[in-house]
C-alpha cells in the first residue's frame, strides 16, 4: 500500500531511488573515483587552484545527478556539463570530473535521446573549451 498524502510525495522518489541499487553503487563508486582522481591531477599541475572544499563539493555534485540519469537522462547532461563548466571556471585541477558528462552523455544515447544528446555534448565541449579561456588566465 503507497503511503497517502504529503508524507508520500516525498517518500516515493527515495523509495524509486533506492529500488534499483545499481544508480547508488554506480554514484558513489565514480564520487570515490573523482574525489582521489581529483587529488592526485592536482599533484602534477601546481599552476592551478588548490583543491578545496569547493572543488570537492563540485567532484561530488556533478556525479550526483547520474541518480536520476534514466529518468531526465538530457537535464542530467546538461546539469553535469554545467558543474563541470563551473569547477573549470574556479581553475581547479584537471581530474577525472569529466567522467561524469561523459556517463551521462552514454546513458541519454542508450536512452533513444541520441540527437539532443549529441546537441547537449556539443554544447558542453565548445563550453568547457573556450569559456575558462575567456574568463581565466588559460
Amino acid at each position: 500500500m503507497a503511503p497517502a498524502g504529503a508524507y508520500g510525495s516525498i517518500v516515493d522518489p527515495i523509495r524509486r531511488l533506492f529500488a534499483e541499487p545499481r544508480q547508488a553503487v554506480l554514484a558513489v563508486a565514480l564520487v570515490a573515483f573523482q574525489i582521489v582522481g581529483t587529488f592526485g591531477a592536482a599533484h602534477q599541475q601546481t599552476d592551478r587552484a588548490d583543491v578545496d572544499a569547493l572543488a570537492i563539493a563540485l567532484v561530488v555534485a556533478s556525479a550526483v545527478p547520474l541518480l536520476w540519469r534514466r529518468r531526465y537522462p538530457i537535464a542530467v547532461l546538461t546539469v553535469t556539463h554545467s558543474i563541470v563548466l563551473a569547477y573549470l571556471l574556479l581553475d581547479y585541477p584537471r581530474g577525472p570530473i569529466f567522467l561524469s558528462p561523459l556517463i551521462a552523455f552514454f546513458s541519454a544515447v542508450l536512452e533513444g535521446r541520441r540527437v539532443a544528446a549529441w546537441i547537449v555534448l556539443s554544447a558542453g565541449f565548445v563550453a568547457e573549451t573556450f569559456v575558462p579561456v575567456i574568463f581565466t588566465d588559460e
